[in-house]
């Protein structure tokens, strides 16, 4: 490889395919005469240039369209992203086009007295200028694909990480739910096992009108307290009034039928003409199933 006078600037390693000895000394005396920065090699064949290209890195290459065997456009597949100056023979415009088609960086149209070789130097220095800025095109398109990838790397873990919260979230709610409405049937359920059948009791016995007065005012502001857990309860017995849903809830919780009828100041009678309803409005009239196994299976 032949090196010009050395600058401050890098040197350009560039590779001339041309087989015409004339034009070869040309190019010679441009370098040494513009005292240009090239480290060059020259291929006179295809063959050559193949062959140079394989073992050597270049920056650029100037190349002849008509080679002693072949032409230069048989040679672009082992340039690869090497940015090619293709010269041809005066008046070969079609060449020329074809080559930047083909993708050729530049080209240049050589006339009998060399004075295209004039502008070769801007030529090359366009074109590596070019090929930088596709250059950092690609890095930038590179890192911007990189950046993107990440953030929908980084995006997709805070999705399964929210995905993973609202889940916890829903499960605590459910749990939640489940709880109060736990809480609730419970409170239901003590006062009606455990304060209302006293306060009738009481009422019965107790004599003295004003007394009665305000343990019937008691019991009304606690069904009045109770009555919103209670019609949620009441979902879960079908098309049952306020008297069956509550006869049904003492049977669930293993009250007899002379004891409901004591709580409630029923005749048993009345307590069985309940059950009987409640039966068929659940579907039981003609089966054998337990009334309180079924109450109690429910959710």
């Amino acid at each position: 490889m032949q090196h010009a006078h050395d600058k401050n600037e890098k040197t350009i390693r560039l590779l001339l395919v041309e087989d015409d000895h004339v034009d070869q000394m040309a190019f010679a005396r441009l370098v040494q005469s513009k005292r240009l920065n090239y480290a060059y090699a020259t291929a006179a064949s295809m063959t050559a240039a193949r062959e140079i290209v394989g073992r050597k890195r270049f920056d650029v290459v100037i190349a002849d369209y008509l080679l002693g065997d072949g032409t230069v456009f048989e040679l672009f597949d082992c340039f690869e992203d090497l940015p090619v100056i293709v010269t041809t023979g005066a008046g070969n415009e079609e060449v020329a086009v074809e080559a930047m088609k083909r993708g050729a960086y530049d080209y240049l149209i050589k006339d009998a007295a060399g004075r295209y070789l004039e502008t070769l130097p801007m030529k090359v220095d366009l074109a590596l200028k070019r090929r930088r800025a596709e250059q950092r095109l690609q890095e930038y398109r590179e890192n911007l694909e990189a950046l993107v990838q990440e953030r929908t790397r980084q995006l997709n873990i805070e999705t399964q990480k929210l995905e993973e919260m609202n889940t916890a979230l829903r499960v605590i709610l459910n749990q939640r739910n489940k709880d109060r409405d736990r809480i609730e049937e419970n409170i239901l359920n003590n006062l009606k096992e455990l304060v209302f059948p006293y306060i009738r009791g009481l009422k019965k016995l107790e004599h003295n009108k004003q007394k009665r007065v305000y343990m019937e005012i008691i019991e009304s502001n606690l069904n009045s307290i109770i009555e919103p857990f209670a019609k949620k309860l009441s979902s879960k017995f079908i098309n049952l009034t306020p008297m069956e849903i509550k006869v049904a809830d003492l049977i669930k919780h293993g009250k007899s039928t002379k004891e409901i009828a004591e709580l409630f100041s029923l005749s048993q009678k009345t307590v069985e003409t309940h059950r009987s309803i409640i039966r068929r409005k659940l579907g039981l009239t003609h089966t054998k199933a337990n009334l309180r196994t079924f109450l109690v299976s429910l959710p």
